[in-house]
Protein backbone atom coordinates (compact mmCIF):
# COMPACT_ATOMS: atom_id res chain seq x y z
CA UNK A 1 0.00 0.00 0.00
CA UNK A 2 1.38 3.53 -0.76
CA UNK A 3 1.07 5.95 1.40
CA UNK A 4 1.54 8.93 -1.01
CA UNK A 5 -1.61 7.85 -3.33
CA UNK A 6 -5.06 9.15 -3.65
CA UNK A 7 -7.43 7.74 -0.79
CA UNK A 8 -9.86 5.24 -2.46
CA UNK A 9 -13.57 5.76 -1.95
CA UNK A 10 -14.94 3.28 0.43
CA UNK A 11 -16.83 0.38 -1.14
CA UNK A 12 -20.57 -0.08 0.24
CA UNK A 13 -21.60 -4.19 -0.19
CA UNK A 14 -25.44 -4.42 -1.04
CA UNK A 15 -26.13 -5.01 2.57
CA UNK A 16 -29.00 -3.20 3.88
CA UNK A 17 -28.36 -0.85 6.39
CA UNK A 18 -31.07 0.51 8.87
CA UNK A 19 -31.13 4.20 6.86
CA UNK A 20 -31.66 2.56 3.54
CA UNK A 21 -34.50 -0.10 4.98
CA UNK A 22 -36.14 3.30 6.55
CA UNK A 23 -35.84 4.97 2.82
CA UNK A 24 -37.18 1.64 1.19
CA UNK A 25 -40.23 2.21 3.75
CA UNK A 26 -40.79 5.61 3.21
CA UNK A 27 -40.79 5.74 -0.42
CA UNK A 28 -43.27 3.14 -0.77
CA UNK A 29 -45.52 4.34 1.89
CA UNK A 30 -45.52 7.81 -0.13
CA UNK A 31 -46.30 5.96 -3.36
CA UNK A 32 -49.38 4.10 -1.55
CA UNK A 33 -50.44 7.79 -0.27
CA UNK A 34 -51.38 9.06 -3.52
CA UNK A 35 -53.71 5.69 -3.78
CA UNK A 36 -54.73 6.14 -0.22
CA UNK A 37 -55.85 9.55 -0.93
CA UNK A 38 -57.62 8.87 -3.71
CA UNK A 39 -59.97 6.23 -2.28
CA UNK A 40 -60.78 8.21 0.37
CA UNK A 41 -61.53 11.50 -1.66
CA UNK A 42 -63.91 9.02 -3.66
CA UNK A 43 -65.58 7.49 -0.91
CA UNK A 44 -65.81 11.14 0.64
CA UNK A 45 -67.52 12.35 -2.34
CA UNK A 46 -69.57 9.52 -2.00
CA UNK A 47 -71.16 10.35 1.37
CA UNK A 48 -71.27 13.85 0.44
CA UNK A 49 -73.48 13.18 -2.34
CA UNK A 50 -75.67 10.73 -0.06
CA UNK A 51 -76.16 12.55 2.77
CA UNK A 52 -76.98 16.16 0.47
CA UNK A 53 -79.31 14.35 -2.30
CA UNK A 54 -81.52 12.93 0.34
CA UNK A 55 -81.51 15.82 2.13
CA UNK A 56 -79.51 15.00 5.73
CA UNK A 57 -77.69 17.51 5.17
CA UNK A 58 -76.00 20.63 3.51
CA UNK A 59 -73.17 21.23 1.15
CA UNK A 60 -72.44 23.92 3.04
CA UNK A 61 -72.14 21.93 6.57
CA UNK A 62 -69.90 19.37 5.17
CA UNK A 63 -67.00 21.53 4.37
CA UNK A 64 -65.42 21.65 7.94
CA UNK A 65 -65.88 18.39 8.93
CA UNK A 66 -64.33 16.97 5.51
CA UNK A 67 -61.46 18.99 6.34
CA UNK A 68 -61.10 17.72 9.57
CA UNK A 69 -61.48 14.35 8.85
CA UNK A 70 -58.61 14.57 5.54
CA UNK A 71 -56.50 16.16 8.24
CA UNK A 72 -56.96 13.40 10.21
CA UNK A 73 -57.29 10.79 7.76
CA UNK A 74 -53.46 11.71 6.63
CA UNK A 75 -52.17 12.40 9.91
CA UNK A 76 -53.48 8.19 10.54
CA UNK A 77 -51.74 7.12 7.44
CA UNK A 78 -48.65 7.73 9.18
CA UNK A 79 -49.23 4.64 11.53
CA UNK A 80 -48.89 2.34 8.40
CA UNK A 81 -44.79 3.07 8.36
CA UNK A 82 -44.65 3.50 11.74
CA UNK A 83 -46.33 -0.33 12.50
CA UNK A 84 -43.80 -1.44 9.38
CA UNK A 85 -41.25 -0.25 10.81
CA UNK A 86 -41.75 -1.67 14.63
CA UNK A 87 -42.89 -5.11 12.96
CA UNK A 88 -39.49 -5.25 10.69
CA UNK A 89 -37.29 -4.43 13.91
CA UNK A 90 -39.04 -6.76 16.21
CA UNK A 91 -39.57 -9.83 13.69
CA UNK A 92 -36.02 -8.39 12.22
CA UNK A 93 -37.39 -9.76 9.21
CA UNK A 94 -36.57 -7.90 5.09
CA UNK A 95 -39.02 -6.28 3.19
CA UNK A 96 -42.11 -7.26 2.78
CA UNK A 97 -44.77 -6.40 0.03
CA UNK A 98 -47.19 -8.50 1.40
CA UNK A 99 -46.86 -7.56 5.14
CA UNK A 100 -46.99 -3.79 3.79
CA UNK A 101 -49.93 -4.13 1.19
CA UNK A 102 -51.72 -5.90 4.32
CA UNK A 103 -51.23 -3.15 7.30
CA UNK A 104 -52.11 -0.55 3.97
CA UNK A 105 -55.61 -2.47 3.57
CA UNK A 106 -55.98 -2.67 7.00
CA UNK A 107 -55.38 0.73 7.34
CA UNK A 108 -57.16 2.14 4.50
CA UNK A 109 -60.79 0.07 5.57
CA UNK A 110 -60.41 1.60 9.35
CA UNK A 111 -59.87 5.01 7.62
CA UNK A 112 -63.25 4.32 5.58
CA UNK A 113 -65.52 3.57 8.07
CA UNK A 114 -66.15 7.29 9.49
CA UNK A 115 -66.98 7.68 5.46
CA UNK A 116 -69.30 4.79 5.31
CA UNK A 117 -70.97 4.95 8.48
CA UNK A 118 -72.07 8.75 8.41
CA UNK A 119 -74.70 7.92 5.68
CA UNK A 120 -75.43 4.67 7.60
CA UNK A 121 -76.10 6.84 10.47
CA UNK A 122 -78.73 9.49 8.76
CA UNK A 123 -80.62 6.81 7.07
CA UNK A 124 -81.16 5.57 10.94
CA UNK A 125 -82.69 9.09 12.28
Amino acid sequence: MNPYSTPQPHQTNSISTPNNQLREIVIARERLRVLYNLILLISGLASIIICTSIGFTTLAETIIPSIIFALFANTCFLAGPTAETYIRVIMNSQPSKSLRLTLFTLGTLLSLIPRIATPLYHLNC
